[in-house]
């Protein structure tokens, strides 16, 4: 678990990092707001911060979990037999254009008009089986985002081609030859 999370972590940071050197606006608007030192869900994103994590989850980090079914299940006309291993497919809903008008496109303001329900977006799970680090997640990517804003200034070098990770369980990655400068403001 512990493997899992650091690579999990390390990939997600690493997309913010694509994201905010694509879009270098998104920074300047957390140069324009005060800092929050509290806890912001992924379900209530009320800050740019929140709102480029909540996205970059949305975008590029949520990709499937696995359930068992604990008896049988009748649904649309298939049956699941109790202990079938049910893979929901979480990247496809979050790039369902009922749900998000232009899905291919990050835009953290997507999330100011609208709270979506878990159906739509989970980048975390949901209910009892929500992510245990959720709150790390989003106090590391805080931190990194708004270290970033008040001190650098990013440049993209190269955007690179997404790639799966190697093992089994990993994300998918910007790629190797994704490379930024990050430039002292």
């Amino acid at each position: 678990m512990m493997r899992i999370g650091r690579v999990d972590v390390t990939n997600f940071l690493i997309w913010i990092w694509h994201f905010l050197s694509l879009s270098p606006k998104w920074l300047e608007k957390v140069r324009q707001e005060p800092e929050l030192a509290d806890f912001v869900s992924w379900r209530k994103p009320d800050t740019h911060v929140d709102r480029i994590i909540a996205e970059t989850l949305r975008m590029e980090q949520s990709e499937y979990v696995y359930r068992k079914a604990v008896e049988d299940i009748e649904w649309n006309g298939f049956n699941i037999p109790k202990g079938w291993l049910l893979r929901v497919c979480i990247h496809e809903a979050h790039r369902n254009p009922d749900s998000f008008q232009n899905p291919g496109k990050f835009d953290p303001d997507r999330f100011l008009p609208k709270k979506f329900l878990p159906t739509e977006f989970s980048p975390l799970g949901m209910g009892k089986h929500s992510c245990l680090g959720a709150h790390m997640i989003f106090s590391v990517a805080r931190y990194l985002i708004q270290h970033l804003a008040s001190q650098y200034r990013i440049e993209l070098l190269n955007a690179g081609e997404r790639t799966l990770g190697k093992k089994h369980w990993m994300h998918w990655k910007p790629g190797d030859t994704f490379a930024i400068k990050v430039h002292r403001l």
